[in-house]
């Protein structure tokens, strides 16, 4: 259990789970988004992939007029 009581599990214990709740590294005004690019990209993918459902929260921290070309320079 984590520090507010909710269960940890592997996830091949639980290979299809309800809802994959996560936040956006950035969102632009047409609701277009970036979820970043660290570390636990991969984890987040299988865990996205097994959800039902998934959820892409942010706050206005997060807006920008156009997605910057700071997260694709790395990519090509």
């Amino acid at each position: 259990m984590d520090h507010r009581g909710v269960p940890l599990v592997a996830l091949d214990m639980h290979p299809i789970i309800d809802l994959h709740v996560d936040g956006a590294g950035e969102v632009d005004p047409n609701s277009d988004l970036v979820k970043g690019h660290g570390g636990a990209l991969r984890h987040e993918k299988m865990v996205e992939n097994v959800a039902e459902k998934f959820i892409v929260v942010a706050n206005d921290t997060k807006l920008f007029t156009r997605i910057r070309w700071k997260w694709f320079s790395n990519a090509c």
